[in-house]
């Protein structure tokens, strides 16, 4: 979400993801909202990208839940070099458009074990987040924006998740766009099920988004 978490928090994925890959892991420390609404989290981000960018190294962004929203933000933000540098972009269940148009917000609520009983619990921290910024800027909810020339892209999401249709109408404007997009729709799962460390669903989803990885990187 837009308003709590920690890097320590994803200790849970980006271990396992750095062992099944061999690859570092870094994660951003973004400031929250409400008290930093847009762009404070992604000017973080792109600081961050910035600073790894010119480090000379081939580079993959991977983001979760709000986080993946930043990521993809940060690969159309026209003021960055994050498109140039990235080898690859990963999203996991994504939230890209913040003004909670999906029609799976409707029609998954039964099944979403996470957010079907209540979809505010998402929707109400990215209205803190926009702040007074348009929930339709490309930034806030990159679904929006113009995906010419993004990097190859895996987009991971349970089938049982409210955010569902985000990702659908991303993959399919980004296809669109002449993106090579690849969706990974992991059945019966739920929002962001690679974080739950353990279990089988999570195995398999960190060693599907390592396969992708590895093939980008080398």
């Amino acid at each position: 979400m837009y308003c709590l978490g920690t890097p320590e928090i994803d200790r849970v994925f980006n271990a396992p993801l750095s062992r099944a890959t061999g690859l570092d892991v870094v994660s951003v420390d973004y400031r929250l909202a409400p008290e930093h609404p847009f762009p404070a989290a992604l000017d973080d981000t792109l600081a961050v990208w910035a600073t790894l960018a010119n480090a000379g190294r081939r580079l993959v962004v991977v983001g979760e839940s709000a986080g993946g929203g930043l990521a993809a933000a940060a690969m159309v933000s026209p003021s960055s070099r994050a498109r140039s540098a990235a080898a690859a972009l990963v999203l996991i269940s994504p939230m890209l458009d913040l003004t909670g148009a999906s029609d799976t917000y409707a029609t998954l609520t039964a099944a979403d074990p996470d957010y079907g009983t209540d979809p505010e619990i998402l929707l109400g921290p990215a209205r803190a987040y926009a702040g007074d910024t348009s929930l339709e800027h490309p930034l806030v909810s990159p679904l929006f924006a113009d995906l010419v020339g993004l990097p190859p892209t895996l987009v991971h999401v349970g089938n049982r998740e409210v955010l569902f249709g985000d990702s659908a109408r991303f993959v399919q404007r980004a296809r669109a766009a002449g993106c090579d997009v690849d969706m990974h729709v992991l059945d019966g799962g739920w929002h962001n099920s690679p974080m739950w460390f353990g279990i089988p669903e999570a195995d398999r989803a960190i060693n599907d988004i390592a396969s992708f990885i590895n093939k980008a990187v080398r």
